[in-house]
Formats: C-alpha cells, structure tokens, sequence
C-alpha cells in the first residue's frame, strides 16, 4: 500500500465531502444512514469519481498544461496521485451541481 494510503484516505474523505454533502439528492438520503453504510458509499463515490476523471484526463496528458497541473499539484500536495484526487474532488462538486440542477429539491423524497 506504501504511497498510494494517503490517496486512498483523501479520496474516501473527498467523495464524501463534495458529493454527498452537496448534492440534495444525496444528502437527505446520508443523513439516514450509519456512518458505516456512508463510508462505504461515499469511498465507492470517491472511487469512482477519481477513475473517471483518470480516463476523461487520458486524452490530455500529453499537453504542457497537464504537466504544469502535475508539478503544481506534486509541490502542493507531495503524494503519488495527488493531482487525479484534486481532480476528481472538483469533478464531483461539478457533479453535485449539475445534478442539483436537474432535480428539483422540493420534488425529493424524505427519507425516514
């Protein structure tokens, strides 16, 4: 595990945060679960986020703007990875947002 803990810790904590807590949809539905089932989930939307945001970046490593990204975000945040968890964390409040969007709040189920 060695290098990549720190962004495997990061990244349950950023898919939680941006996601979960911004996303209407998904917050009445969190306030309703034990922490355990809302760790789980959120790592899982962590996850995913950060997979996507690999491959949507697949196309553009190459860019001098994408190795400007990766040395910013290595001075920044020293850890392998640390550049894909950024963008995954802002991937997912782009998400929520778009997502908040579409789905009317007062249209949203209370969960009990």
């Amino acid at each position: 595990m060695g290098d990549l803990a720190p962004a495997l810790l990061l990244l349950a904590v950023a898919g939680r945060y941006a996601l979960i807590q911004n996303c209407h949809y998904l917050r009445y539905r969190a306030e309703a679960l034990e922490w355990d089932q809302l760790l789980f989930e959120s790592t899982g939307l962590g996850a995913l986020a950060f997979f996507l945001f690999r491959l949507l970046n697949a196309p553009f490593e190459h860019l001098p703007a994408a190795e400007a990204w990766r040395s910013f975000m290595h001075a920044a945040l020293p850890f392998p990875l640390s550049g894909s968890l950024v963008g995954a964390f802002l991937l997912s409040l782009a998400g929520a947002k778009l997502t908040n969007l579409m789905i009317d709040k007062e249209a949203l189920p209370r969960w009990p």
